[in-house]
C-alpha cells in the first residue's frame, strides 16, 4: 500500500503519545529516500515502539532486489534480499580492534566465574560473544565486525529469516542496523552502485568476447 493508505489504517494522530509525530517524520524520510533513488516503495506492515505504530517498508530496486526497513526509534533495522553483491562490510557493521576484543573476552570470563568454581563457556570460537552480548562477531585482518541481532517485529510478518544475518559476497540475504536515516541513505547508495556494477559487467561481457574475437580475426588476416 502507499503512505496515504497506511496512515488511514494506522494513524495515531488522536493519541496522547509524545512520539506520535514521529510517524510522519519516518514516512517523510522513507519517501525522500525512495524519491532520491527512484525506488518503488511499499508500506507492508507496522510495528510498535513507544506505544505508537510505525511503518515497515520495502524498497524495490530496479533489478528486483528488495530492502526491508523499519525504524524503532533506537535504530533503523534493514534486510537486503536479492542478487549477491560486493560491498565493504565496514560500511554496514561497526568495527572494533583486537584490543577491544580481548577486553570483552576478559570481562566475559570474569563475569562467568563470579560465584562459580569454574567457567564452562567455550571460548575456542566466537560464539561466546552471542551469549555475552546478543550480537555476532566476524574477524577480519584489522579486528572484528559486530553483526547486530535484529528485532524484526513487522518485518517478520512479510519475510521469514533469522535475527542475525551476516553479510557475505555469496549471500542473497543479509541484515544490518544503522543509527540514522542519512547513514541509511548512504548504505542504499552503496547497494545500488554495487548492483549497477554487476549489471554493467554482465552487459559488457559478451561484447568484450566479441571484440576479442574480431581482434584475433584481424590479426590472423594480417599474418
Amino acid at each position: 500500500m502507499n503512505k496515504e493508505e497506511w496512515l488511514l489504517e494506522n494513524s495515531d494522530s488522536e493519541s496522547d503519545c509524545i512520539y506520535k509525530d514521529d510517524q510522519n517524520y519516518q514516512i517523510n524520510w522513507f519517501e525522500k529516500i525512495a524519491e532520491n533513488y527512484k525506488l518503488e516503495i511499499d508500506y507492508v506492515g507496522f510495528h510498535y515502539s513507544k506505544s505508537v505504530r510505525f511503518p515497515v517498508v520495502i524498497y524495490t530496486l530496479k533489478n528486483g532486489a528488495l530492502i526491508y526497513v523499519r525504524n524503532n526509534l533506537y535504530n533503523i533495522e534493514c534486510i537486503y534480499k536479492g542478487s549477491p553483491i560486493k560491498l565493504n562490510p565496514c560500511d554496514f557493521y561497526h568495527h572494533e580492534s583486537f584490543e577491544w576484543y580481548y577486553e570483552q573476552l576478559n570481562r566475559a570470563k570474569q563475569y562467568h566465574t563470579l560465584g562459580k568454581e569454574s567457567d564452562t563457556t567455550d571460548y575456542s570460537n566466537l560464539d561466546w560473544y552471542i551469549t555475552w552480548s546478543g550480537n555476532k562477531l566476524i574477524k577480519d585482518k584489522n579486528g572484528y565486525l559486530i553483526v547486530p541481532r535484529l528485532y524484526l517485529e513487522g518485518i517478520s510478518r512479510v519475510i521469514s529469516t533469522k535475527s542475525i544475518i551476516p553479510y557475505s559476497e555469496n549471500s542473497e540475504l543479509f541484515g544490518w542496523s544503522v543509527s540514522n536515516f542519512n547513514d541509511l541513505k548512504d548504505q542504499i547508495q552503496f547497494i545500488i552502485t554495487s548492483l549497477s556494477n554487476i549489471n554493467f559487467n554482465k552487459t559488457n561481457k559478451p561484447k568484450e568476447i566479441f571484440n576479442n574475437a574480431n581482434s584475433q580475426s584481424r590479426n590472423s588476416k594480417t599474418i
